[in-house]
């Protein structure tokens, strides 16, 4: 076996293979494949001794008594540098053991820099990795590489990580080390990307009890109250308690900023990081999401009403494992639906000449409390 030419090998999701790309590695010979398919091409399987098929490849290439890098992208091997680890295998992007939101083209731009680290990357090179058999503007590509800067935590000013190189392409800068981890539990535990609550919710005990029985009972549960009475975070609570359930984990879609109802899909798409489409995304969700066992948390859907109802009737027909859990001002109105209107938290009677230790009994007394201690103690800080 020779390693005077090293194959880039793009693969289609069917299995099929894409046009080879040249690459040249600092590894004496190194095998890639699509990051979700792992599929070894029927033509290099004779050269590099495995058997060809719908088969992941596994085990070690050796060549010349010395091991290569492990062709299968195991979840377990990570790229680490700075306050990031990389798992190829897996598509994920941690930092300080909790995952980076980062979308799917965007982590397979990072993963195509950091697997020829120091060397320059062409466009081409870039957007055929990112988006395979589809010709787009190279603007797509600069909107990807901001995404990950952002994701990163730099700037073109002061690049860290990703150097441009003008009209050719772009390095990774940063020094890194690869090896086989051991996958902390954090990292292994089902993907939840629920906000972060520093407190409880106050006085919504009961809400949250009854919300935690009808989601185990119903699929589709709709918290329905005017804005600011606190859905979100009672909604949060309970998607918090753990539920064998959800084996796959829970995704928080927060609807609020939404300018547009069409975009929801393609929003779950990126937040579920699936590979981003120019068809249907809801297929894609509905088909990804089919054999999963998945909590989805709509957020204000009172914006996107109509569009939020559709999607999740959709996916409740075609994912007979999926759960969803609505927060809304109104009612979603689809089929199946527990609505649970959140009541006000109890206020005292007016004119009750109460002292401020009986008025802190109250809930609605004690959240105002809280919301000014915390106003205050960040304007003194």
């Amino acid at each position: 076996m020779t390693a005077a030419r090293h194959v880039l090998i793009p693969l289609k999701e069917d299995g099929r293979t894409a046009t080879p790309l040249p690459y040249i590695s600092q590894a004496r010979f190194v095998l890639c494949c699509h990051p979700r398919t792992r599929l070894v091409r029927p033509e290099c399987a004779a050269l590099l001794g495995v058997e060809a098929g719908t088969a992941p490849l596994s085990g070690q290439i050796r060549m010349e008594g010395k091991a290569i890098l492990n062709a299968t992208a195991a979840p377990n091997l990570a790229t680490s540098f700075g306050e990031f680890r990389l798992y190829p295998g897996r598509h994920l992007l941690v930092k300080d053991q909790e995952p980076v939101a980062v979308g799917s083209r965007a982590l397979e731009i990072l993963i195509a820099l950091t697997e020829r680290p120091g060397e320059l990357v062409t466009k081409d090179e870039l957007i055929s990795r990112a988006w395979p058999n589809t010709i787009v503007e190279e603007s797509n590509l600069r909107a990807q590489i901001a995404v990950l800067r952002k994701a990163l935590g730099e700037d073109q000013s002061a690049a860290r990580y990703i150097a441009a190189v003008p009209s050719r392409g772009y390095r990774f800068i940063a020094p890194l080390s690869r090896s086989e981890v051991k996958i902390d539990p954090v990292e292994e535990a089902a993907p939840n990307n629920l906000p972060k609550q520093l407190t409880r919710p106050i006085g919504r005990e009961e809400a949250i009890g009854i919300l935690e029985g009808r989601i185990q009972r119903f699929r589709l549960v709709t918290v329905v109250g005017p804005g600011g009475i606190g859905k979100t975070t009672v909604g949060i609570r309970v998607a918090e308690e753990p539920s064998p359930s959800y084996q796959h984990g829970v995704c928080f879609m927060d609807l609020a900023p939404l300018s547009h109802p069409s975009s929801l899909p393609s929003v779950l798409t990126s937040l579920l990081r699936l590979p981003e489409i120019t068809g249907d995304p809801i297929s894609l969700v509905s088909a990804h999401l089919r054999d999963k066992h998945m909590l989805l948390v709509f957020d204000s859907c009172e914006l996107v009403l109509d569009a939020a109802a559709r999607l999740a009737e959709t996916l409740l027909r075609e994912a007979p494992g999926i759960s969803v859990l609505a927060t809304s001002r109104e009612a979603l109105r689809v089929e199946g639906e527990s609505v649970y209107r959140l009541p006000p938290l109890d206020m005292p009677p007016l004119g009750a000449g109460l002292t401020a230790a009986d008025a802190l009994a109250f809930p609605a007394i004690r959240l105002f409390v809280n919301i000014e201690h915390r106003a205050i103690t960040r304007i003194g800080s």
